[in-house]
């Protein structure tokens, strides 16, 4: 109850910390909070694991289910006369349709074995060129002034870059 009020009396006051006392106080407080904020997080993940185990043993019987009921129907599909065109067959049904569709090939490619015989072909225009810039090693070729960069071989200001100065961040460990 005393704690309380040294809270309300905190807010309303505006609350300095003029002292190691206050300080400890403070970090004491911090501590308190977070360790309120851990437990509550860890009481939800608790739950949230619960309900993703639910869920996934949900899905599961979902997938093991409806893939034997499938099955049953390509059997039955495959004894049904059907629709058929170019690229799917199907047969209709009140609650739905079966639907047997060709699929196109897949291409199992190796890029670099590809990219050499393309070279050795010659045909460039077939190649993807990107460049992109290596960071670490320019930078080691610059000076910066205030919120320019200059490249130190010639004296030229780059373009392109900007120098944001950050102001400290504040961390308080407990």
């Amino acid at each position: 109850m005393n704690q309380e009020i040294e809270i309300v009396e905190i807010e309303q006051e505006g609350f300095v910390i003029d002292s190691d006392q206050k300080a400890e106080w403070a970090l004491r407080k911090i501590s308190e909070h977070r360790a309120d904020a851990q437990r509550m997080a860890d009481v939800c993940n608790a739950e949230i694991k619960r309900y993703t185990q639910v869920k996934t043993e949900a899905e599961d019987k979902c997938r093991r289910d409806c893939t034997f009921l499938e099955s049953l129907l390509r059997v039955y599909f495959d004894t049904v006369p059907h629709k058929a065109t170019k690229t799917q067959e199907t047969y209709k049904l009140p609650s739905g349709v079966l639907k047997s569709k060709a699929q196109q090939p897949e291409y199992i490619r190796d890029d670099a074995v590809l990219i050499e015989w393309v070279k050795a072909q010659g045909l460039h225009d077939l190649l993807k060129v990107e460049p992109s810039l290596k960071w670490g090693d320019m930078k080691d070729k610059l000076m910066f002034n205030g919120e320019t960069a200059v490249y130190t071989a010639t004296g030229e200001i780059v373009p392109g870059v900007k120098i944001v100065e950050r102001e400290p961040v504040f961390k308080v460990e407990v």
